[in-house]
């Protein structure tokens, strides 16, 4: 299998291309490839042309962002017509100051994905462990799960 990565930032694009440049597949060609693009707009562009492979698309959204939310369920919406064969997986940080965003992020995926195609998962640190300038957590929504992932 290989892997695309998309990292709009240019100084976290080289650091990422840095840390997957010795991934490679049997034929010696990378396995890993680093794009400085914006990755919602290059998935929306690419997955009619994915739509015979498998995948997983995995989206880490700038949740400093209210704009990077709807960006998200867009792009699942346009998955789900497009590339019926990709999983999505969005991480989501645990942390109180943003908890109206990510319930805003669950209730629009929500809306936008029947309820079946939806599982979502968190692990929360006990609250003795946790520090304020830290995650309490993280948490994952799962759309399209992977087939019987909700069993383990």
């Amino acid at each position: 299998d290989s892997m695309v990565l998309f990292e709009k930032d240019e100084g976290t694009c080289q650091e990422l291309s840095a840390a997957v440049e010795e991934h490679v597949t049997g034929d010696g060609r990378p396995s890993v490839r680093v794009a400085n693009a914006d990755g919602f707009r290059s998935l929306t562009r690419e997955a009619p042309t994915l739509s015979h492979q498998r995948g997983l698309v995995f989206i880490d959204p700038a949740y400093q962002d209210g704009g990077d939310l709807e960006r998200t369920v867009q792009l699942v919406a346009h998955l789900r017509r497009s590339w019926r064969a990709a999983r999505v997986a969005i991480w989501y940080p645990i942390r109180p100051e943003l908890e109206g965003k990510v319930e805003r992020l669950h209730s629009m995926l929500r809306d936008a994905a029947p309820k079946d195609d939806i599982l979502s998962a968190a692990l929360i640190l006990p609250p003795d462990e946790q520090l304020p300038d830290r995650l309490g957590g993280n948490g994952m929504v799962f759309v399209l799960p992977p087939f019987q992932l909700d069993e383990d």
